[in-house]
């Protein structure tokens, strides 16, 4: 989730969120290439977890039987909505826990929770510490009734600070460290927001219809998906906007009309560079369209 700051006064949906920024909300999902699947304009005030139960399942039901699910979340998003449409979709997640949620588990279990060293390094330190602890919300509706909790702490001052994931990935399945590994791959998507945000100009929204600037917001996405596949035939692992618009559209051409045809003429130097990127992104397109069929 993520605010999109506006100045306007007569926008509909402008309101003021927790952090007092007046404008718009959008709740947003991504997979690790960085394509989005998912973005709802909400009001200024809307509280990020609000509809991702249902974003969520509507991604998840599209997914090819058979393919493995993974959810990554920050702590707005750990709640059992979330968790038992997890469940639902047969998904593992990994979610942030927030400090009044953690703080408990950690006093139940301070006797017999188990801290061991780990090379990983958080909030800037290299004394970190790693440990499980068992965690069982009622409401659950998964297969078992417990979650489990993966800490890590830091030394500070006289004591420790903590961050803990909520996972249904338990111990015979990945080590700790797997799982905050795993979970630390989540702070990427604020690059795919940063960049919709900055390359798509999704900072400002258009009109003053609430209903309109959502489909902006969906126009801008598919033109941002675009992109995005674009980007995959400049580098293995993608790029943003501001690298495609560089080499793919200021290389110097020429359209010039002729026997009622219209043809672009592109510097002998580039044409090698250009037939290769055709290439490249005709089989790119088929390929795609294969998964999504």
């Amino acid at each position: 989730s993520t605010p999109h700051i506006q100045t306007g006064l007569q926008m509909e949906g402008l309101e003021y969120d927790y952090k007092n920024n007046w404008g718009l909300n959008s709740l947003n999902a991504y997979d690790q290439y960085g394509f989005s699947y998912g973005f709802q304009l909400r009001s200024g005030a809307t509280y990020s977890a609000n509809g991702a139960g249902a974003m969520i399942r509507n991604i998840f039901s599209k997914i090819p039987a058979g393919m493995k699910k993974k959810l990554r979340g920050d702590s707005a998003f750990c709640n059992l909505e979330v968790m038992n449409t997890c469940f639902a979709a047969e998904a593992k997640f990994t979610l942030a826990m927030k400090a009044n949620v953690y703080n408990v588990i950690l006093e139940r279990n301070k006797n017999t929770i188990k801290w061991r060293k780990t090379k990983i390094k958080f909030f800037d330190s290299d004394e970190c510490e790693i440990a499980n602890a068992i965690y069982a919300p009622d409401g659950l509706k998964g297969n078992t009734k417990t979650l489990r909790v993966v800490f890590i702490r830091a030394p500070k001052g006289d004591g420790y600070k903590h961050f803990a994931i909520c996972t249904n990935i338990f111990q015979h399945e990945w080590k700790a460290k797997q799982v905050i590994k795993f979970y630390r791959g989540r702070a990427n998507c604020e690059n795919f927001i940063k960049e919709q945000k900055y390359g798509f100009d999704f900072k400002h929204f258009p009109c003053k219809k609430l209903d309109a600037n959502r489909v902006y917001g969906l126009i801008g996405t598919i033109a941002y998906n675009m992109m995005r596949m674009t980007s995959f035939l400049i580098s293995e692992k993608g790029c943003f906007s501001k690298k495609i618009r560089k080499i793919l559209l200021e290389i110097p051409s020429q359209v010039v009309s002729h026997a009622r045809k219209l043809t672009i003429r592109i510097n002998h130097t580039r044409k090698e560079v250009f037939d290769s990127c055709y290439r490249k992104l005709k089989k790119l397109v088929a390929r795609f369209y294969e998964c999504s069929t």
